[in-house]
């Protein structure tokens, strides 16, 4: 599996950019995001959304390597949409009830991706940049 070095590097390859350019794009010094890359210096919690943002990364992928990357999640996410509005047209009566399921997968979504985080920064290999 990528580290989160190879991952930015990875990004940065299918972006079609440089290093220099993510850093100015960012607003970090170039040599911030060398560090990330080349020794796997993660980036602090500000500059990792900022990644996520730029890159349009699902956040468990870029910090953990555990989702797909953003086209195929994005394609997925779709065809997803796609089905549960093709549900609710078919069965109108459903949609309070889909609202509750969405609602609840959501907040066990929030906790399950805070719980992981917190267990990675509890491991003591959470390095900062």
């Amino acid at each position: 599996m990528m580290n989160l070095g190879e991952r930015i590097h990875k990004l940065i390859k299918e972006k079609g950019i440089s290093k220099y350019r993510l850093a100015k794009d960012l607003d970090v010094p170039p040599s911030t995001v060398r560090s990330w890359i080349n020794y796997n210096i993660n980036p602090r919690e500000p500059n990792i959304k900022k990644l996520e943002k730029y890159f349009g990364v699902h956040p468990a992928w870029l910090r953990y390597g555990t989702q797909e990357t953003s086209q195929e999640s994005k394609d997925e996410s779709l065809r997803t949409t796609d089905k549960i509005k093709q549900f609710a047209d078919d069965y109108p009566e459903s949609v309070p009830y889909l609202e509750d399921v969405l609602e609840l997968f959501m907040t066990e979504y929030k906790k399950a991706s805070s719980s992981a985080f917190s267990k990675h920064i509890q491991r003591k290999d959470f390095k900062e940049d």
